[in-house]
């Protein structure tokens, strides 16, 4: 009887329930949370993101065709994508934006078109999420056309002021996913490349920063905020013996120094930053090279002793290697560095970055003869910036600062 009358309902309804599972589902997925401890569900514009860089990600070697490549044909497509001839945005100056048009124009027939202003405003408003991260890095790493675009903006607040908030909460987290840091790390540098970018930076101020937590900036520059953000990071970066990376330190500097050849009026707290760092890079070094030479003393004292001293020895010896390289990847840091500096502090450029200056007298103290003992006597480039390098002949980097600033 009951199978029955599941046979006339079904007659009755025919393929209806069938029809409408889908979209009940789907109902159920995007706008019922379920219990009330559970994480809300993805909405419409999150999962299609999430769905669009599963579908773009290169494909491993077992699952490629047999003549073709890594990428698959969402990925080329997205790496296509170009304007389509709206209007510029408000953040684009009037020449860039006419080239952009005129590139685009041509260029339609190859790739799909899309407003790229509309585009890049909408990815801004999602950062720092990870999905949005994603995909701000794919464009700009593969879209030569959403690169320009981004980089002939003015209003580069809108960009670089969340990544630099997810730069700073995801260095800041007691166990950070590396791998989102230094996604957040290409894309600013990848930005910061850009002279013009780099100029718009300094123009460009916030009025607050509440997310920095080591000092009240009030109103501060792009540009400024940047490097103390960046500073911030190699300072923690140094200060955690458990997941000390070399590669960090190293695109937070390289970003340092790409930033400071375009400083203007560079902000009291960042100056004090970019001092501040190279005194702990030059504490960092001597604890190093007094360990290496230590370890190295002691392993020479133990030679020909029993198997169980050897053992010891070779042990030794390691950590030894380990401490020298570590104070190698902390002298090339002490090279960079006083380079980003000394692009600040250019004829053109000192004038606008006394606090610069101010910082480096108080702390004279850290330079001339620190330096010489570190061996950094072929820091700056031959001929230098501006002339400086070329008057300061062989001096290390530190004794250039400070007589720029002098």
């Amino acid at each position: 009887d009951a199978g029955a009358a599941a046979d006339a309902g079904a007659r009755q309804w025919g393929l209806l329930p069938a029809v409408l599972y889908l979209p009940r589902t789907l109902f159920s997925l995007l706008f019922t949370g379920g219990n009330a401890g559970a994480a809300p569900p993805p909405n419409l514009h999150s999962a299609s993101l999430c769905l669009l860089l599963v579908l773009a990600q290169d494909l491993p070697e077992a699952l490629r065709p047999a003549a073709g490549g890594p990428c698959t044909a969402v990925a080329d497509s997205l790496a296509l994508v170009s304007d389509d001839g709206a209007a510029a945005g408000p953040g684009l100056s009037g020449a860039h934006a006419v080239d952009l048009e005129a590139e685009g124009g041509g260029a339609q027939a190859s790739g799909p078109g899309c407003s790229l202003d509309a585009l890049f405003c909408r990815v801004c408003s999602q950062l720092p999420g990870e999905a949005s991260v994603l995909l701000l890095y794919r464009l700009l790493h593969t879209n030569r056309h959403f690169l320009r675009h981004v980089l002939s903006r003015t209003d580069v607040d809108l960009v670089l002021v969340p990544v630099l908030r997810g730069v700073y909460a995801v260095a800041a987290a007691k166990d950070p996913p590396p791998a989102r840091l230094y996604m957040l790390l290409i894309i600013i540098l990848i930005l910061s490349q850009d002279g013009a970018l780099v100029e718009s930076a300094f123009k460009v101020a916030v009025p607050r920063a509440p997310w920095f937590r080591e000092r009240i900036l009030g109103e501060v520059s792009v540009g400024s905020l940047a490097i103390c953000v960046l500073c911030r990071v190699v300072h923690r970066n140094l200060n955690s013996a458990a997941r000390r990376d070399p590669y960090v330190s190293t695109n937070c500097l390289a970003a340092i120094a790409n930033l400071c050849g375009g400083a203007r009026g560079l902000h009291p707290y960042a100056a004090h930053s970019l001092v501040g760092l190279y005194a702990r890079l030059v504490k960092r070094l001597g604890k190093l090279q007094a360990k290496a030479d230590d370890l190295a003393a002691r392993a020479g004292a133990s030679r020909g002793a029993s198997s169980s001293v050897e053992d010891a020895l070779v042990d030794a010896a390691a950590e030894a290697e380990d401490a020298q390289r570590d104070a190698d990847a902390c002298a090339d840091a002490m090279r960079i560095l006083p380079e980003a500096v000394n692009c600040a502090l250019g004829s053109s450029t000192m004038p606008t970055n006394t606090r610069l200056v101010y910082a480096l007298l108080e702390r004279q103290d850290l330079f001339a003869p620190r330096d010489a003992a570190a061996g950094l006597a072929h820091a700056l480039p031959a001929g230098g910036h501006g002339g400086e390098g070329a008057a300061a002949g062989g001096a290390p980097p530190g004794a250039v600062m400070l007589r720029l600033a002098q």
